[in-house]
Formats: structure tokens, C-alpha cells, sequence
């Protein structure tokens, strides 16, 4: 870049703070004749939409529609560089490709592309944009999203579902196939699952409704929340809280708070459990039916338990015991700087 160059660019910095703006807006329509089973879209600045047709309506083909939004510190300078922008909309078999591509823009001026796609469900979709957020609705085939900076929002989904955003947060309901939920920084909601679930967040927070497949969800720094949770489940925070109700096991749960506490409900349980806190406390509360062996013990608290056990073991920091006369499955709750607490369901209040 020449001197001339980089003082043009200051002036028009300078000249996009004080105005005046212009701003130069075109709808760009498409359809690609179907049948398509995949869909891949690119973007840089702005969002992408994508939504199943319903059956009913018997269409295969793909509707795109593109809005191109540039604005810029000068009068005509939107209108000029709108000019570079171009939207790709290709077929290649039964494969849709969508793409936008326009060169850097001068200082001061932004450029942004919105994607509302229509879709058949039975579709596969592979979907990128580097700032904008990602909404997918009602497809039937796998679905993979990817968002630098941006919320990604997938429901009512078939297929296996793969999403990473660094920076945004995540949020998945109605899926019946296998998720893979990945952000950097940002929450992650999950509700209505039905297949095996992995989650991962380092910094923000993991809240799951309603999951009647396996969870494995593991986050840096933030709380997990769980209500109403059957089949197998494993959290782990390294500094954040755990709460979970409503938890019905078939398969092994762990629950583990380094630098937090652990509050779990467990109305049944057919699969080991595994509670453990490094500092903080424990607190467990049984549904009056749950059998099994009780194993409480913490370095530096006390524990308090006002459920009926039999051959129970009690010291001032251990507690072993069967819980309506059962030997299996083993319920260990740990912690080594905390309390722990044990009360069935109805002596929540205690």
C-alpha cells in the first residue's frame, strides 16, 4: 500500500466517524431444481438461515435468498464497492454451493450478507460463517454449523448435529440423532435430546432439559444445570457449580465440581454414581425408592444424613450404608474441603 493509499483510508476513517453514511441494500433471489441431498454455505459478514419445507408442500428444489448490505463513511462509496460484492450460488450433482466473495473493503466501509435458505428436510447441510450467527429449523439429514463469532440455534432435527462457534452461544432442541456442541466462550442449551450428547464449553454455562440419551458435558469455568435426565450422564466443571433433578440412570452418572458444589436429585437408579468436589459441597437428595450401597466421606467437613440406611458405618467424616436394603449399584459421593449432605426427596427443606 502506497503512503497516498493509507492516508485515503485515514481520511475515510475520520469521515466515518462524523458521517455522512451511505447505504446501498439489493435482494438477490435463486432456485436450484432439486433433487439435492446437501446443501454447503460459505459467508464472512452476516448470518445464514436455513429452514426444511415441509413435505406437504412436495418441493425439492432449493430457494436462496441473499441480502447484500454495504455501507460506507462517504456518499457513493457504498454503491461503488457493492459493485465487488458477489454472491456463488451453484449445483454440482445434487450438491448446493453458496458462497460470498468480495475483496477488502476500504476503511470505514462494512459489508454484510444474509442467507435465508429453503431447503428439503431429508437434506445434509454444512454451513460456515465468520461473524453472524447460524439458524437451522425442521431438516431430517445431518447438520453441521460453524460460527467464529455468532449464536448458532438448531431445532427439530433428525440427524447427527455438529456445531462450533468461539465465540457465541449454542442452543439445541428437538434433536433425535447425536450432538456434538463445542464453544469457546458462550452458553450451551440443550433441550427435548434423545441421542447421546456431547458438550463442551470453557467459559459461559451448560444448562440440559430433558435428555433421554447419554451426556458427556465438560466446561472450564461456568455452572451445569440438568433437569429431567435419564440413561447415562457425566459433567465435570473445574470451577463452577452442579445442579441437577430430576435424574433417572440406566447407565453410569458422574458429577464433578473441582471448585464448586454438587446439589443432585436422584429419583432412580439402575448404573453407579459418582459425585466428587475438591472444594465445595455435596449434597444429595434420594427418592424414596433408589437402592443401592451409600459411600460418603470428605477430608476436611462434616456429613449429615437423614436417610433411613441399614448396616450403617458412621464417623465423623465417613458414612457407608445400604439404602433400602440394597448392596448395588455403589452411590460414592466425595469431596475433600466440604460437607456433605444426604436427605431423601421429601426433607428437601432440611
Amino acid at each position: 500500500m502506497s503512503l497516498d493509499d493509507l492516508t485515503d483510508d485515514i481520511t475515510l476513517g475520520f469521515l466515518s466517524i462524523f458521517g455522512p453514511w451511505s447505504e446501498h441494500m439489493e435482494q438477490l433471489e435463486w432456485t436450484l431444481p432439486g433433487p439435492l441431498t446437501m446443501l454447503r454455505a460459505r459467508n464472512s459478514t452476516g448470518s445464514i438461515s436455513v429452514r426444511g419445507i415441509d413435505p406437504a408442500e412436495e418441493i425439492s428444489a432449493v430457494r436462496v435468498s441473499a441480502l447484500v448490505t454495504v455501507r460506507g463513511p462517504i456518499i457513493g462509496l457504498a454503491e461503488a464497492f457493492a459493485e465487488r460484492v458477489r454472491v456463488h450460488v451453484t449445483q454440482h450433482g445434487e450438491a448446493a454451493y453458496i458462497q460470498a466473495m468480495y475483496p477488502e473493503p476500504p476503511l470505514g466501509c462494512s459489508v454484510f450478507v444474509h442467507y435465508a435458505i429453503e431447503v428439503p428436510r431429508e437434506i445434509d447441510l454444512d454451513l460456515a460463517t465468520h461473524n453472524g450467527g447460524i439458524v437451522v429449523s425442521a431438516i431430517e439429514g445431518a447438520v453441521e454449523a460453524e460460527s467464529w463469532h455468532g449464536n448458532i440455534k438448531v431445532t427439530e432435527g433428525l440427524g447427527s448435529v455438529i456445531l462450533r462457534t468461539s465465540n457465541g452461544d449454542i442452543r439445541a432442541a428437538d434433536i433425535e440423532g447425536a450432538l456434538d456442541l463445542e464453544s469457546g466462550n458462550g452458553m450451551i442449551t440443550v433441550c427435548d435430546i434423545d441421542g447421546r450428547a456431547q458438550l463442551r464449553t470453557t467459559r459461559g454455562r451448560i444448562a440440559i432439559e430433558g435428555l433421554s440419551g447419554t451426556v458427556h458435558a465438560g466446561i472450564q469455568v461456568g455452572d451445569i444445570e440438568v433437569l429431567q435426565s435419564s440413561g447415562g450422564i457425566e459433567l465435570e466443571t473445574r470451577w463452577g457449580d452442579i445442579r441437577a433433578e430430576g435424574i433417572q440412570l440406566s447407565a453410569p452418572g458422574t458429577f464433578v465440581a473441582q471448585r464448586g458444589s454438587v446439589n443432585l436429585a436422584l429419583q432412580a437408579t439402575a448404573a453407579p454414581v459418582d459425585v466428587e468436589s475438591i472444594q465445595g459441597a455435596v449434597r444429595l437428595d434420594l427418592g424414596p425408592e433408589v437402592s443401592g450401597c451409600l459411600d460418603a466421606g470428605t477430608d476436611q467437613g462434616e456429613i449429615l444424613c437423614t436417610t433411613s440406611l441399614q448396616d450403617e458405618e458412621r464417623s465423623y467424616n465417613i458414612l457407608r450404608g445400604r439404602l433400602n436394603g440394597g448392596s448395588e449399584p455403589v452411590i460414592r459421593l466425595r469431596t475433600f474441603d466440604g460437607d456433605i449432605a444426604v436427605h431423601t426427596l421429601q426433607d428437601h427443606s432440611k
